[in-house]
């Protein structure tokens, strides 16, 4: 018989702000405490709402069995209150036995019951693999992460509405004033509050037992990378806590002086007032009255774009630089570490387990996802210019380059190895372009990676780039480097069946300008392709660009189509597989070279990946012309609604999933061999903490690139270093 499992939830107090600084430093802080826990074991048993303290107030205890039985609410009927300073026998029987302990979002009840507030009621120590966590298996099947998203998703148990507002009031200090000195709420001085507080826990537990039931458990091999995530999150990131101060320092010393300049350009001596930089929407309309009356809103890509743009008046182009500058969101990152920060020095619990994409990980906190791309070469000598604290030197050692600019190249470089330690890192070559050229069996692009893996040949930007613009290029020709920037964006934009929208939305990320794609394609764009581009934007529009761009950029969508024949034919194949799983329920359907498979269980439909992970996508349906969709997290509005997709967003899904799977396989057989050494997974990389006289590089890469008896016939190739310091 399965296990029975508890089902907790936990209400707790911390003076510091658990968004701001994370649950490891919230739980290790001496004010964390435990205020109520709920719990539940199995699916049908009594729900117990366990206070740790001698007594209540009659009137909440009341209230609180007033609102169990009502039979209006019925939310927690039958719901039992206890009230005792220790951890009730059953509980703590339970838990010391090893028993499996489930909650929404598990790492939080184990770092929080392991530390402070655990110690002060004598909660038993809980382990990584007797924790359960219903938002991890929520995320895996295609789910939002957040407990009342899941169950509005799933139509079960609906978290209590109007909870939230109180439980922050009532975990967290208090503004104290002279009628009311106490510095927080009480059982005492807010029992109604108290009364929200412990229905709004008990609501929880309900609503995350109906979820653990009508979501499919994560098979073995995914509890295992769940686990190891867990482990990642425990062991954090060591920080240069010195560097951060340093940089922090110069980044307010700027700040102080950008606001200066924005106060002093903008200054109304009718009024006697400026505008501060901070001031978005005054900001905005000081552009529109003062010389650019088209502005049309203050979006990062607005602004970047004015900056470029001729026509805006020099005034204006420098009250908007100021703006851009100071709001900059790279360099927050200093703050959000020092926030962070443990008293050992590391950083902990910034990944989250599929927290992005077809199985990837998000991150929290520092947000290393999203790191910017340094504008230095070599930012450990500007860490160690900071520590001088003159914005004067920076300035001069880095004449060509805005301070901001500087500092945000610093970011990975103050994330260190401990004292004694050093990091290793590895980082799959290519393998977004590798994985889908192989799905696909594009035979002339694996072939063409096998060829630069053997040093015989260039690498796949610089090839496709030579493919679709139909001429050479090498390392030693003028201007390599910005071609071989424009073969990446095409690469890109092309393998996941992009139109000109993504190319221009490719074209910005990489830093590619489109004059310099026109320049580059124009005179050779064959009169076929040129034509069909041509009728397409008489027939759709040019979207806001010149028809010569959109003319240049279908083309070259057209060119790079023509020569992946394969890649083309496998965004067919994708989307029929998927149509037909879901008309007939219960079959499998799957591409012709048999890679990817998909079929419908229960509300899911299932892409199962050549590793044999499965992606889920909930309420697959096709509608009356075909168009698949199902219910998901929309990426533009992050709001969760019906998401169509296509077949180039299918192999999208396949690749990046299958990516994952690849770094999966490396990071738990890395961690076999080199226990508790990974610190870090960012997109295609791990990164691990390790003795520094240890030499393991090599043999790390190695064991990366090993071949599976599911990666028959693909190329794979890692790079990596070694460093103190974290890099890219």
């Amino acid at each position: 018989m399965a296990e029975t499992i508890l089902h907790i939830d936990i209400e707790t107090f911390n003076e510091l702000d658990l968004k701001r600084c994370g649950m490891y430093k919230y739980a290790e802080h001496e004010s964390s405490e435990v205020l109520c826990m709920a719990y539940r074991f199995g699916r049908h048993g009594p729900l117990t709402l366990w206070v740790p303290r001698e007594s209540l107030p009659q009137e909440i205890v009341d209230k609180f069995y007033e609102l169990c039985n009502d039979g209006t609410e019925g939310r927690i009927a039958g719901g039992r209150l206890l009230v005792q300073p220790h951890l009730p026998h059953e509980v703590r029987e339970h838990v010391e036995r090893g028993g499996r302990v489930g909650a929404h979002n598990a790492g939080f009840e184990r770092t929080v019951l392991n530390g402070v507030a655990g110690r002060k009621i004598d909660f038993p120590r809980l382990t990584i693999k007797q924790m359960k966590c219903t938002a991890a298996k929520s995320r895996a099947s295609g789910l939002p992460g957040a407990l009342g998203d899941v169950a509005k998703a799933l139509g079960t148990h609906p978290k209590m509405a109007g909870g939230h507002g109180v439980m922050l009031q009532v975990c967290r200090p208090k503004k104290a004033t002279k009628k009311d000195p106490a510095i927080r709420w009480t059982p005492e001085n807010a029992p109604d509050k108290y009364v929200c507080l412990y229905i709004y826990c008990c609501d929880d537990v309900y609503a995350e037992v109906d979820i653990d039931y009508n979501v499919p458990d994560l098979v073995e091999s995914e509890q295992r990378i769940w686990e190891l995530d867990q482990r990642i999150n425990d062991k954090g990131v060591y920080a240069d806590i010195k560097a951060i101060e340093d940089i922090q320092f110069l980044i307010d010393r700027y700040k102080e002086e950008l606001y200066q300049r924005c106060m002093d350009l903008t200054w109304d001596f009718t009024t006697d007032t400026g505008v501060e930089p901070t001031q978005r929407a005054r900001v905005a309309d000081w552009v529109r009255a003062n010389g650019w009356p088209y502005l049309s809103d203050m979006q990062a890509e607005t602004v970047k774009g004015l900056l470029e743009n001729d026509k805006v008046p020099k005034n204006v182009k420098k009250v908007l630089a100021i703006y851009s500058i100071y709001n900059a969101k790279a360099t927050s990152k200093f703050e959000a570490m020092r926030d962070a920060v443990c008293a050992d020095g590391r950083i902990r619990g910034m990944f989250i387990y599929h927290g992005a994409g077809p199985g990837r990980w998000s991150s929290v906190l520092v947000q290393f996802q999203n790191m910017a791309r340094g504008a230095i070469e070599d930012p450990d000598v500007a860490i160690e210019a900071c520590a001088m604290r003159d914005l004067t030197w920076i300035k001069e050692l880095y004449p060509h380059l805005d301070p901001m600019k500087v500092f945000a190249s610093c970011v990975r470089g103050v994330l260190i190895a401990a004292p004694g330690k050093k990091l290793v890192s590895f980082d799959f070559a290519g393998i977004e372009s590798r994985v889908g050229a192989w799905l696909a069996g594009e035979e002339w692009k694996v072939q063409a990676f096998r060829d630069f893996d053997a040093g015989v040949g260039p690498d796949v930007y610089c090839s496709g780039y030579s493919k679709t613009f139909r001429t050479r290029l090498d390392k030693e020709m003028k201007d390599y480097k910005k071609k071989r920037q424009l073969g990446k964006v095409i690469e890109l934009f092309g393998i996941y069946e992009g139109g000109v929208g993504a190319f221009q939305t490719f074209a910005k990320t990489y830093g590619v300008k489109l004059e310099e794609i026109v320049e580059a394609c124009w005179s050779i764009i064959p009169d076929d392709i040129r034509e069909k581009a041509t009728r397409f934007a008489d027939k759709g529009g040019t979207r806001g660009l010149d028809r010569k761009t959109f003319i240049a950029l279908d083309s070259v969508k057209r060119m790079w189509r023509g020569e992946h024949p394969a890649t083309s034919q496998l965004w067919r194949d994708l989307k029929e597989a998927a149509y037909y799983a879901i008309t007939t329920p219960g079959s499998v359907y799957s591409v012709p070279n048999k890679k990817i498979m998909y079929c419908v269980r229960d509300r899911w439909l299932y892409a199962k990946l050549p590793s044999g992970r499965k992606i889920a996508y909930f309420e697959p349906e096709v509608d009356e012309e075909g168009v698949v969709s199902y219910m998901g997290i929309d990426t533009d509005s992050r709001r969760w609604m019906r998401v169509s997709t296509y077949g180039g967003k299918q192999l999208e899904n396949v690749d990046q999933g299958f990516s994952s799977c690849l770094l999966r396989k490396a990071m738990r057989d890395i961690d076999e061999v080199w226990h508790d050494t990974l610190i870090m997974s960012v997109h295609d990389e791990a990164v691990m903490e390790v003795d520094e006289d240890l030499d393991i590089l090599q043999e790390v890469i190695r064991l990366a690139c090993a071949p599976r008896n599911y990666t028959k016939g693909l190329p794979l190739a890692a790079e990596g270093w070694e460093a103190r310091r974290y890099k890219k």
